[in-house]
């Protein structure tokens, strides 16, 4: 009855649709998770990588944007340090592939503040994610 009734039912379904590459099915169980959930930004990430699974780039640059945009309630699920880092990532990426300049620099510039200070395990992502703002910003020239 527990596990029923628990909201831990459709993170994991979510995870393991989209471990085995179902995107509907992940969309349908982040969508309940976060229907259910305890924060503002529950799911949401999640819900982007079932988008782009699916093949809808638009979805998730809409999910992955509302992840960021949110007000963050300080709920221990809705972790803006991790959160958001993975969003501005994806955000950047998303928008690099479309050769949105401006926009993708924006997105990583925010993931490089927000692990300015990061662990040291994190810098050769900071370190990454500079390196692709800097041919980005080349390429304009």
């Amino acid at each position: 009855a527990i596990r029923r009734h628990s909201n831990a039912r459709n993170w994991a379904a979510g995870y393991l649709a989209l471990a085995e590459g179902r995107s509907r099915d992940a969309i349908t169980a982040f969508q309940r998770a976060r229907d259910e959930a305890s924060c503002s930004n529950c799911a949401l990430f999640e819900l982007g990588q079932g988008y782009e699974l699916a093949r809808q780039p638009d979805s998730a640059l809409f999910a992955y944007t509302r992840a960021v945009e949110s007000p963050h309630d300080g709920n221990s699920l809705d972790d803006r340090s991790w959160n958001d880092a993975r969003a501005y990532r994806r955000l950047g990426e998303l928008y690099e592939g479309r050769g949105q300049k401006s926009e993708a620099l924006d997105y990583f510039g925010r993931l490089v503040e927000l692990w300015k200070g990061a662990d040291p395990a994190l810098q050769p992502q900071v370190r990454e994610v500079k390196d692709r703002m800097a041919k980005l910003a080349g390429e304009g020239r």
